[in-house]
């Protein structure tokens, strides 16, 4: 792989993350174009690195780029831009089998509109009792958060490897960090200084958490991932995209539609819809991965299935049914010694 690129880097060690952006750009079709332009230069840098891993590599023979598609404007953005290019990928969304999934119902009608490579992996009860306490081990933690982030990243790279794909996966990454989703700002005048400093320190607190290596898990991704660590490639967890972010105003990152329907990340969206991603794809709201996936509530499942086979069980309430606060207590008188 070429040594001057970076799959991802840690900002907040390398850098000054306290600088101030300029927040001049206050036209949402303008800064979706910016956007376009700096994923496309993002995207092609990641394309070349990703042929030179595959000629520094002989056993590596597919010439698919990898994405990770969880069915967020992230990804969805990063698809649109491939196709946009003309390069050959394959895309792998997991979920959790036999619970709703946001990210599977919006990969898999993303990958029919724009005609793209797609496989689905469905995680049942029998393969989550078999990989989180690999994962568990893996990480050295059994913390929620942290478990349910690393399960669809080791599972994905084991489809991109049963479909021989073995060479850079593209993820989006480090989006959320950058651009303030899945945040609300509290000063509602948009336009305003305030509205640009407190955008200012959210953009800071996410990336001196999540953007360094001293955090909950330091060497996360080598521990998920082993040797393949360095081919997890984030399109937005770098200093191009973080500049980039600096000179976003709040109006284009947060937007209302004409039924009053509060979006963020909206310079994502409108890139995406220019792409011609659908809209309803491209405005969709999205909860956290680990939430989207459908892992949490197949976790949950999982967990009434396991409470279900104990004696007595059912004596009072049926775990399978009964309200999750009863499930918790249950639980927790069952494990009561660990707590």
């Amino acid at each position: 792989m070429n040594t001057e690129f970076s799959s991802y880097e840690y900002l907040a060690d390398n850098i000054d993350v306290q600088i101030k952006g300029e927040r001049s750009i206050k036209d949402l079709d303008t800064a979706a174009q910016g956007i376009i332009g700096y994923t496309k230069i993002r995207t092609l840098e990641v394309f070349h690195a990703h042929n030179d891993y595959l000629e520094n590599n002989e056993n590596e023979k597919s010439g698919k780029l990898g994405l990770m598609l969880s069915g967020g404007i992230d990804s969805i953005l990063l698809a649109a831009v491939l196709k946009d290019l003309g390069i050959d990928f394959h895309a792998v969304t997991v979920t959790a089998k036999g619970v709703s999934s946001q990210d599977r119902d919006n990969s898999i009608a993303l990958a029919e509109k724009l005609n793209f490579s797609h496989s689905v992996v469905e995680v049942d009860s029998k393969t989550l009792s078999t990989e989180i306490p690999l994962t568990i081990e893996k990480l050295g933690t059994d913390e929620l958060w942290e478990v349910l982030a690393a399960l669809p990243i080791s599972l994905a790279f084991k489809e991109f490897n049963n479909k021989d794909i073995k060479g850079l996966v593209l993820t989006g990454n480090g989006a959320d960090a950058i651009f303030a989703g899945g945040k609300v700002l509290k000063e509602k005048n948009l336009y305003s200084e305030n509205a640009n400093k407190e955008l200012d320190s959210l953009v800071l607190k996410d990336v001196s958490r999540n953007f360094t290596r001293d955090r909950v898990i330091p060497d996360f991704y080598e521990r998920v991932l082993g040797k393949d660590d360095k081919r997890f490639t984030m399109a937005f967890q770098n200093r191009q995209a973080w500049e980039l972010s600096h000179l976003l105003a709040p109006n284009v990152l947060w937007t209302e539609d004409e039924l009053g329907r509060k979006y963020d990340k909206s310079a994502l969206r409108k890139a995406a819809e220019i792409l011609n991603v659908p809209k309803e794809l491209a405005w969709t709201s999205k909860s956290p991965l680990q939430k989207s996936s459908g892992l949490m509530d197949a976790l949950i499942l999982h967990v009434r299935e396991s409470m279900a086979k104990y004696e007595n069980a059912t004596n009072y309430t049926n775990p399978l049914e009964e309200d999750t606060d009863i499930l918790l207590a249950r639980t927790a008188l069952r494990f009561h010694e660990h707590l």
